[in-house]
């Protein structure tokens, strides 16, 4: 998740893992130790700010905390059945060995699964609202 706290952006480190990349000019080695220590790197950098701004892999923490549990959960079961219909596939495919060359299923598996990793962080925050996640 991103957010966006008096021009400083806070990027979960899990998102940065995910995406496997670093924003250009980027001041994240100066912040390995905010990393360690709360789980999200901030950057104040106007590129890297713009970069994660721009990036529509990343979930936006205010968009998600303003939702209802209810939505929040409706969202993690169609992200379930599509992580079982793909994961059927992948069973189908690799009975007949063409999984090595589905990289575009391996993709959208990898980014359901991260989908939902961060849907459940926000619900359980909802649910234990006492601590603060970004």
């Amino acid at each position: 998740m991103k957010r966006l706290d008096n021009n400083i952006l806070y990027v979960d480190i899990e998102d940065l893992e995910y995406l496997g990349i670093i924003p250009p000019t980027s001041d994240i080695t100066a912040k390995i130790y905010y990393r360690a220590r709360y789980g999200a790197v901030p950057f104040q950098n106007p590129k890297s700010i713009e970069f994660f701004q721009n990036c529509k892999e990343i979930d936006d923490y205010d968009d998600l905390i303003s939702l209802s549990s209810e939505e929040i959960t409706s969202m993690l079961i169609k992200i379930e059945e599509e992580i079982f219909f793909c994961e059927h596939q992948f069973f189908n495919l690799v009975q007949t060995n063409f999984l090595a060359r589905d990289e575009e299923r391996k993709r959208k598996l990898k980014k359901l699964y991260h989908q939902k990793e961060t849907l459940n962080k926000i619900l359980n925050k909802k649910r234990n609202d006492g601590k603060k996640l970004l």
